[in-house]
């Protein structure tokens, strides 16, 4: 299943880390999967006291997520934010999800890539009719069971997954090459298409514009930096990053992640952070545990 890919440490959505007592994940990065990820809010075993929260950021990416407690299973859909948001758990332990990358979406689901941003819907609402994901998810127990599960049921159905326009897909890709930094005027020249069109384009498929992506982008690229390096000032940062100056960096940072730099960078700093991270590697008759200190996607 998860064979012959790069298993990494990633800090997309920082505070699922934090909140977890552990954090166990499988990169897959094909057919419009980025990852797989699971994590418990406590030591497994102890019984939850409710109060759990999801905090997801920034990442421009659709998420499908399946909260587990000892009595049942809750799916559904949470679609990319603009800003840092917390989702109330309530009573369940722990949580498995699948990330899709920038703009994709299960072809099983009937809402678009648009119309789930800043929503989080329960996928029996928006699942194709016979769907049905939360029994097989309660049956496997391991993370690389649920694994199994949900990409052989993907698998079957990917064929009919909502994919972007090739231009759009091409707006997409220049800007992650370039880390949120390429400019209007050098994607009018790369694509051929005028200011308006491109920004019409990109709000009607991915539910917000060039801009948006654009700041999405930088801001995952800062994230990462700050929870995988101690080196360099906020100034430099705010450079190595596409920012114009750290004013710049301290004001896009803080309208989407409500808390400057600054006190981002010292929270990830004080938790046991790429130490929670385990990521795993499926071989020919086995999963096998990677470090969780691999190397950093860039």
């Amino acid at each position: 299943m998860c064979a012959a890919y790069d298993y990494v440490s990633r800090t997309d959505q920082p505070f699922f880390v934090m909140g977890a007592y552990t954090f166990d994940q499988c990169l897959i990065k094909h057919h419009g999967i980025s990852h797989f990820y699971q994590f418990d809010f406590q030591k497994p075993g102890i019984p939850s006291t409710g109060g759990n929260k999801l905090i997801p950021v920034p990442a421009g990416t659709i998420d499908l997520i399946f909260a587990f407690d000892r009595n049942g299973c809750r799916g559904f859909l949470c679609g990319p934010i603009e800003q840092k948001q917390e989702i109330d758990i309530g009573p369940y332990e722990s949580i498995f999800g699948l990330r899709m990358m920038r703009g994709a979406i299960p072809g099983f689901l009937t809402c678009s890539a648009a119309d789930s941003v800043g929503q989080e819907y329960p996928l029996e609402e928006i699942s194709v009719r016979g769907t049905s994901l939360e029994p097989q998810m309660m049956e496997a127990k391991s993370f690389q069971q649920r694994v199994r599960v949900l990409q052989n049921f993907y698998d079957r159905r990917r064929d009919s997954m909502q994919h972007c326009s090739d231009l759009v897909s091409q707006i997409r890709m220049l800007e992650s090459e370039s880390g949120g930094t390429l400019s209007m005027a050098d994607l009018t020249e790369s694509t051929g298409f005028s200011r308006s069109y491109l920004d019409r384009m990109v709000k009607q498929e991915l539910g917000y514009n060039i801009r948006t992506l654009r700041k999405i982008i930088r801001l995952q690229a800062a994230i990462q930096d700050m929870a995988s390096r101690t080196d360099g000032t906020m100034t430099r940062k705010a450079v190595e990053h596409g920012y114009y100056d750290q004013s710049h960096f301290i004001h896009d940072f803080e309208s989407m992640m409500n808390m400057r730099p600054g006190e981002f960078s010292r929270l990830v700093k004080g938790k046991s952070y790429q130490g929670k991270v385990k990521s795993w590697q499926e071989g020919d008759s086995e999963v096998s545990q990677t470090s969780g200190n691999s190397r950093m996607v860039r």
